[in-house]
């Protein structure tokens, strides 16, 4: 006897594809490539020690603060250019800015060129400051940086392999924060390689 419905393997493929698709349209809609590394959630707060003498780490003091952001503000030797919601369906607030500044900046730290290409993505660079360089960053969630000039970075970087550690300059940096627990990140061109 045949037996009507669905099966739960048909209904678990629809839901992935539900899934997939929905993070496709919303990278879509919001220009996000997939960068992983530029996504990264601070580390873990989590102690082996009891939970009552357990202290968290003071907040850094480049962390930028939405409400004490301002346009023309030097910050670590960057100038804000402007603040504005970063997913410009909703409004601005202290879960929805990105900060664009001017001024350049010369970091140390592993940058990654992932040119796995897929249907949802393209080549992506992206670029891990050293904790050194990671002061020298105003950020809204995390210093990780992902090139917006793509095709340059890969020129630049090829040929010191697919990853590894350099020094380089960046400009037109940028850092957003989309929904304080989950997502953000930060944006540049990469200059030139400094040796």
């Amino acid at each position: 006897m045949k037996q009507k419905g669905f099966s739960l393997p048909l209904i678990l493929l629809l839901a992935a594809l539900l899934i997939f698709g929905g993070v496709h349209y919303f990278r879509a809609k919001y220009n996000l490539k997939s960068s992983p590394s530029a996504t990264v959630p601070p580390a873990s707060l989590e102690s082996t020690q009891p939970s009552s003498s357990f202290s968290p780490s003071p907040e850094p003091k480049n962390l930028l603060h939405f409400n004490s952001v301002h346009v023309g503000n030097s910050i670590l030797g960057f100038t804000v250019k402007s603040i504005k919601p970063f997913n410009k369906d909703l409004e601005m607030s202290s879960k929805n800015f990105i900060v664009e500044f001017s001024g350049n900046a010369t970091l140390s730290g592993k940058y990654t060129i992932d040119d796995t290409k897929s249907f949802y993505t393209n080549t992506v660079v992206l670029f891990d400051p050293d904790t050194i360089s990671s002061t020298k960053l105003p950020y809204a969630y995390s210093p990780h940086i992902e090139f917006k000039n793509t095709d340059k970075a890969v020129e630049l970087l090829s040929p010191y392999g697919k990853s590894g550690n350099i020094n380089l300059e960046i400009e037109n940096y940028s850092s957003f924060l989309l929904d304080q627990s989950s997502f953000g990140g930060g944006s540049a061109d990469l200059v030139r390689v400094v040796k």
